[in-house]
């Protein structure tokens, strides 16, 4: 005789209980498992801009003559350097960027056309001539496999470094030329290669197609083209 199976409205009930709660813990499970590495995400992005405010640059002391000291982080000459930042009342009058740079032992002509970059040992200084986008030195924001800093408008208008359609040429003097000399881009450049580039939320799009988790982070961000936004994935791009 074949034995007959009954299924009894209470072993229903315990069995319906039974999935029900392994379903709940499985998606608390998932949630627990989200939450955790959104807040990983988080800390990791709070600790690398917190070091990188107070870093120091990875670039010895002293001025580099060349793009292959840069590249090989060996100056030439050693750190004989003041380095002053300079007024609006000076940049408005006599153009150029924001950092002027003197020197008691090297002429004003060599450290403003032929040296490339100084490191103070803290900070390290672009001269915006070499790149053709203005006098004087910038500050570096970023540094790492790319860097960024704030240079002026590009004194040559076929050097293709911002979009079309921005003035160009040596600033200084008169109404138009001294709104003019305040005006800031910012700028990135490979540092195995030496070229600059305008930095903007589409140049940032195209870097972070090697990184899709960052991209879809950006693309989420409430003010994507602010610099600070900008400055934020490039660091998270260099510690990669």
């Amino acid at each position: 005789m074949t034995a007959v199976r009954t299924f009894s409205f209470r072993n229903s009930n315990e069995y319906f209980f039974r999935v029900n709660s392994n379903n709940c813990i499985t998606n608390e499970q998932n949630n627990i498992k989200q939450t955790l590495k959104n807040v990983t995400t988080l800390i990791c992005t709070f600790l690398l801009l917190s070091s990188s405010a107070f870093a120091q640059t990875s670039y010895p002391k002293g001025g580099y003559k060349s793009f292959e000291e840069f590249q090989n982080k060996q100056p030439s000459i050693p750190f004989v350097f003041e380095i002053t930042r300079r007024t609006k009342g000076d940049i408005k009058m006599n153009g150029g960027v924001d950092y002027k740079v003197t020197s008691d032992s090297i002429s004003k002509s060599t450290i403003k056309r032929d040296i490339y970059a100084i490191s103070s040992g803290d900070t390290l200084y672009m001269n915006c001539f070499t790149h053709k986008v203005q006098f004087w030195y910038a500050k570096v924001l970023v540094e790492g496999k790319y860097i960024a800093f704030e240079g002026g408008i590009p004194m040559d208008k076929n050097s293709g470094v911002v979009a079309a359609g921005v003035a160009f040429g040596s600033l200084g003097g008169g109404i138009a030329g001294a709104h003019a000399a305040m005006l800031r881009y910012l700028y990135i450049m490979e540092a195995a290669v030496g070229k600059i580039k305008q930095f903007d939320s589409k140049y940032l799009i195209t870097l972070l197609e090697s990184f899709p988790d960052l991209k879809n982070q950006y693309l989420n961000e409430p003010k994507q083209a602010d610099e600070e936004t900008l400055l934020k994935y490039l660091r998270l791009i260099n510690s990669n």
